[in-house]
């Protein structure tokens, strides 16, 4: 990326630069961003920052639960509403087999 080679600046001995980079939306920066899982922490500004903590937050309270799916359902849950369309919701059933 050429915004961080033109602005990053080394933070320590640990190899962390900062960096200013330009972004579309606080949305679109957050999804780009988490690709990068903990190699990455955003100082500025303030709105990214909080959606970058919600998100992980919500990531977090998926995992917790040690049943496959129910963490991640209970996470969509508290974040949209029970049986809002903010996930995946139910699967039609399959086909019966006979004989």
């Amino acid at each position: 990326m050429r915004a961080v080679d033109s602005t990053a600046t080394a933070v320590g001995d640990d190899g962390w630069v900062e960096a200013v980079i330009p972004v579309e939306g606080t949305e679109h920066a957050c999804g780009e961003l988490l690709r990068l899982g903990g190699d990455v922490e955003v100082m500025a500004p303030a709105e990214l920052r909080q959606a970058m903590a919600a998100t992980v937050g919500v990531l977090a309270r998926a995992y917790e639960d040690e049943a496959p799916g129910g963490g991640a359902r209970a996470a969509r849950d508290a974040r949209h509403g029970p049986g809002d369309e903010g996930g995946p919701g139910p699967r039609p059933a399959p086909p019966s087999r006979s004989g």
